[in-house]
């Protein structure tokens, strides 16, 4: 026996020093899992019978759906700077990684579940995708890479023709069908990321395509009601902005009305039309009036007034128009856009105007891409001016719209 050994309190300091070293190797053991699983892989009398990859990995679900995340915005991106025929390299880069939703499943079992639900996944048409039921990713999988995965499969059907034809094709009432869908509600409604909106642009893109740019009712408010169930605290904002961009409102103004019509050998005829009441409307960031205005086609008094004034051809010199209320802010007339077959014409206060901010805002794009559209059958005349500031193709343009006025009120009862 050593000497240490002999002494009986020096043995119980060495016994209560070893009896505290092996308490704590066994506190590092139960709160230490990556130094539990490997001692137990590594004792002989472990465990060894399943197979190691089995073995839940914590990290593969955040790395696959984070990678997701990631390309799911770059083709969100791509998709904002052409809508039609997007780019395919971020598109084909997030088929490939979907094609590896195994890495979800934690066991086996999971990995072959998910290779089969993505197979099935597939035939699944776009409209049926946002019912979680339908869409029956396998409940194991987080609710935040479910909505992920639900995108991903959305993108990429609208990157071949046949599936944004489809949506193209279906009626307005379908195609919102789209923005109540019921995986929405596993994030609770809620956009925190920009391409979580890809379903709502995409929505929007194509019902600018098919409305009427001045209206005279609300073109929208079931698209409207639809979009105000989100709440959006994405960067770009695109939910509250689609909400701005398709409301509608209008306001009766007070306006007067002077002409100046050459009748020939009598002179020059003068008309003043005083407190003319006239609904402003506002949509698409644009404020205008419909002339005429109301659904039965009958046309406001200082037109017929105007059109009765000469028996033959009216020859408009001049015409003005301006709010008279001075408590609030001015409005005066920017164009007049009317198609020579028609039968009203539009009386533009303001047009829209591309944010300086957003240069190359696809939403403004978009709108300007279907205002020069609608307008390619229509005619545009901008003098509101005096006479003597009128240029000979401004006289020329006043003179088709005056023939326009006339067959007008041929077509009147």
């Amino acid at each position: 026996m050593t000497p240490i050994l002999r002494n009986k309190q020096k043995r119980d300091t060495l016994l209560f020093w070893g009896m505290l070293m092996l308490t704590l190797a066994f506190l590092l053991y139960l709160f230490l899992p990556g130094s539990r699983s490997a001692t137990k892989r590594l004792l002989p009398g472990g465990d060894q019978t399943g197979d190691v990859s089995d073995a839940p990995d914590a990290g593969d679900d955040e790395s696959y759906g984070d990678r997701l995340a990631t390309l799911l915005d770059k083709v969100f991106q791509s998709s904002l700077r052409d809508s039609v025929s997007r780019e395919t390299a971020p598109a084909a880069i997030l088929a490939r990684h979907l094609d590896k939703v195994d890495q979800l499943g934690r066991t086996n079992s999971g990995r072959e579940a998910l290779r089969h639900w993505l197979q099935r996944a597939r035939d699944i048409g776009v409209f049926e995708l946002g019912d979680p039921r339908i869409l029956a990713v396998p409940e194991f999988v987080p609710k935040e890479n479910v909505f992920r995965l639900y995108l991903a499969l959305f993108m990429l059907k609208l990157e071949h023709p046949d599936g944004l034809a489809q949506l193209r094709e279906a009626s307005v009432e379908r195609l919102l069908t789209i923005l109540s869908s019921p995986i929405f509600g596993t994030v609770d409604w809620e956009i925190h990321v920009d391409a979580e909106a890809f379903p709502a642009v995409t929505v929007f893109r194509i019902w600018l395509e098919r409305s009427d740019l001045y209206p005279h009712t609300h073109p929208g408010p079931a698209l409207v009601q639809h979009l105000d169930r989100f709440r959006d605290f994405s960067p770009g904002r695109w939910i509250t902005r689609l909400r701005q961009w398709a409301d509608f409102s209008f306001q009766v103004r007070t306006f007067r009305v002077e002409w100046v019509e050459d009748d020939g050998i009598m002179g020059k005829d003068r008309g003043v039309y005083a407190d003319l009441r006239q609904p402003v409307y506002r949509f698409l960031g644009q404020e205008y009036g419909i002339i005429p205005g109301t659904s039965s086609g009958s046309l406001p008094d200082w037109l017929n007034d105007l059109i009765a004034s000469d028996s033959g051809d009216i020859e408009l010199v001049s015409i003005r128009m301006a709010s008279t209320e001075t408590q609030r802010p001015m409005l005066s007339p920017r164009c007049i856009w009317y198609n020579p077959l028609g039968s009203r014409f539009i009386v533009v206060f303001s047009t829209w105007e591309a944010g300086s901010d957003h240069p190359r805002n696809p939403l403004d794009e978009w709108i300007r891409d279907r205002c020069d559209a609608y307008h390619q059958a229509y005619r545009c005349l901008t003098v509101w001016d005096k006479e003597t500031d009128q240029t000979a193709e401004q006289r020329k343009e006043l003179l088709r719209f005056s023939r326009f006025l006339k067959r007008l009120g041929m077509r009147q009862p």
